[in-house]
């Protein structure tokens, strides 16, 4: 009887090689096809520029302006308020972005990374400040000069200790996003 089972797996021995190869090559296409789908519609790529550098990113020249810390009214305890100013360009030969998402994240502290979103229709109460907007959407009139200044309000947790980034999102160049350093919490 040992015999007998020695024979079928060498017999086979094959035939089970190739369906460990091929089980293998089949996990690896579809875990490279899902990651693949992934990066093609999310923004993993980042572009950057350090502090007070200029950012040529999706056809739009990104320079931020500001960043100062709020205190407005109605702001949850344990949270701190501020706002990035961005001025927002047509490069050469460019466009404006129609749409953008803008978050804030925190690399390099002891929390480790975190990001946020906007706050500019949360209830804390912010001022706006005249003769900037809040996103890029393309239903607002630019300068005249093909472009604009985004002040953006954020509300993020007293304890950030690390570097800040401003990411802006445009859907134009998934799965790249820009990268502003800030530096860390004013």
């Amino acid at each position: 009887m040992t015999g007998a089972g020695h024979g079928w797996w060498r017999r086979n021995a094959l035939a089970l090689v190739a369906v460990v190869v091929l089980a293998g090559a089949t996990a690896w296409t579809q875990t490279a096809q899902e990651r693949s789908a992934r990066d093609d519609y999310t923004p993993t790529r980042p572009v950057h520029a350090a502090p007070g550098e200029t950012l040529e990113f999706a056809g739009a020249t990104y320079t931020v302006v500001d960043v100062e810390r709020l205190y407005p009214g109605g702001l949850p305890r344990g949270t701190a308020a501020l706002r990035v100013t961005v001025d927002v360009a047509a490069a050469a030969d460019g466009a404006l972005p129609e749409m953008c998402t803008i978050r804030i994240e925190e690399s390099a502290g002891s929390h480790g990374r975190r990001e946020w979103l906007d706050a500019a229709y949360s209830p804390v109460d912010f001022l706006e400040v005249e003769g900037t907007r809040t996103s890029c959407s393309s239903g607002e009139d630019d300068d005249g000069r093909g472009a604009f200044r985004l002040a953006v309000p954020f509300v993020v947790p007293s304890d950030v200790d690390g570097t800040l980034t401003l990411r802006v999102e445009t859907t134009e160049a998934i799965p790249h996003y820009a990268a502003l350093e800030l530096g860390p919490l004013p």
